[in-house]
């Protein structure tokens, strides 16, 4: 299934802290290794040469792990710092990363890296209840990092995230502007009405029956779609809604079933084939379950693949 969607930008944000913490003056002025061995250095002489061995292999690894776990808790400390600074919401930030000092150094590699949270939003309105997004491998230009201050992508980072979205996540995804703006029009109607809509309200995600259901406008009549999770592909069925407030249309019956078959070809086709793309940052959805919480109500779990080619601007709405 390769519907795109928009829940891992926030893999976006946290590629965004990365670069601040990598170019942090605070972690630049920092020289863990310097003040371990320091440390080190004032320890008492070992003992006989039989003992200075065995002490000299123990303390080479002890530091080796000593600077890694430094290099990790400050890349990580940094992250969360700058997530939480960019974040309009939030009540949970954790990001961990795994590390050695000797491969960012000579190799520029980190990894793997996860972002954890908790009530996300974005300052576009973007949000989810859950997420947990892992990169198993970044490989970056250290060098760059150091003499200038800029984070580069040696290689694309490629991951996956598991997202959870309420109804009203949902509902603020849909009508996302990166993802409305993408939305197709039905191309047989030649109407300067015939751009589909997606609407913020009334989602609702029906765990009894397994689907999505929210609304569109298009031709100046309501439309209610439902989303489901297909063999291989996401699937869209549209059909005409009608209210109590509006019963009838200015559209024939043949009409009416005309459009919403073309609708549902459109929309599936759309959902499959999107690529939401942030700036350098690819995301893709794989699969996607309806979960009911009893203590919080439904959502629908979302496992979504990303893909890095550069890591996005620091200034980027999203």
């Amino acid at each position: 299934m390769r519907a795109y969607t928009s829940c891992s930008l926030y893999l976006a944000i946290m590629c965004f802290n990365l670069v601040d913490a990598f170019t942090s003056p605070h972690y630049s002025n920092r020289n863990p290794t310097t003040s371990i061995s320091s440390r080190e250095s004032r320890e008492s002489s070992p003992p006989p040469l039989y003992s200075t061995r065995a002490r000299n292999t123990s303390k080479n690894s002890d530091t080796s792990s000593s600077n890694s776990g430094v290099t990790s808790s400050v890349i990580s400390n940094l992250a969360v710092l700058a997530l939480k600074l960019r974040l309009a919401a939030q009540t949970g930030v954790e990001c961990h990363v795994s590390s050695s000092a000797s491969n960012l150094l000579s190799k520029g590699l980190i990894g793997p890296v996860t972002v954890k949270g908790k009530g996300w939003q974005s300052p576009l309105g973007l949000s989810c209840r859950v997420i947990e997004a892992k990169v198993e491998t970044c490989h970056i230009d250290f060098s760059s990092v150091v003499k200038r201050r800029k984070l580069i992508l040696v290689e694309p980072a490629v991951g996956k995230a598991l997202v959870a979205l309420s109804e009203q996540d949902f509902g603020n995804f849909i009508t996302h502007p990166l993802l409305q703006n993408q939305v197709p029009s039905l191309p047989t109607r030649e109407n300067p009405s015939n751009k589909i809509t997606f609407l913020k309200e009334n989602v609702e995600i029906d765990t009894a029956n397994n689907h999505i259901l929210f609304f569109s406008e298009c031709l100046g009549e309501t439309w209610k779609l439902q989303l489901e999770r297909g063999s291989n592909t996401a699937k869209i069925t549209a059909t005409h809604h009608t209210t109590t407030t509006a019963p009838s249309s200015t559209i024939s019956q043949d009409e009416i079933s005309s459009i919403e078959n073309e609708m549902s070809t459109i929309l599936s086709e759309f959902f499959n084939e999107l690529v939401f793309e942030l700036d350098g940052t690819f995301l893709s959805f794989q699969d996607m379950k309806i979960h009911d919480r009893k203590s919080s109500g439904p959502v629908v779990m979302m496992a979504l693949e990303i893909l890095v080619r550069k890591f996005p601007s620091p200034g980027l709405a999203f």
